[in-house]
């Protein structure tokens, strides 16, 4: 049983690893970002499983550099993520940003992150504002 005055929680979250997915997102002449990858060990939560924040944290990257190769550099001052499917450890997903539409200073735009069976794991919208 464990300690649970001393519980380190999610290796994502509480395990001793070096930071960074080592991502680097490809542009498409749209604008549209992607990335095909996998998550190692250290971005584990459920066994066997992606951490939710470790998925959230690729969908505000993917609208991140979504934004930033448009010109519309900014703050993320919105992040919703929808959870739709369960992500395996080392299963290779894709992860896709683009913008959906421009009004003034904000800037909204989507993520999604797909297995490679084309199952749609996870979804996101976010809005940010240009400085």
């Amino acid at each position: 049983m464990a300690d649970k005055r001393n519980f380190s929680g999610s290796r994502f979250v509480g395990g001793d690893w070096e930071n960074g997915f080592g991502l680097q997102f490809n542009v498409a002449d749209d604008g549209r970002v992607s990335v095909t990858f996998a998550f190692d060990e250290n971005k584990e939560g459920p066994a066997g499983l992606v951490h939710g924040g470790a998925l959230a944290a690729v969908m505000d990257e993917a609208i991140t550099v979504a934004a930033f190769v448009n010109n519309r550099g900014g703050l993320t001052v919105n992040l919703n993520v929808n959870f739709k499917a369960p992500v395996p450890i080392a299963a290779q997903v894709t992860a896709a940003g683009w913008i959906e539409k421009l009004d003034g200073r904000k800037t909204f735009l989507n993520a999604e992150l797909r297995l490679t069976d084309g199952t749609l794991a996870v979804v996101a919208t976010g809005i940010f504002i240009t400085l």
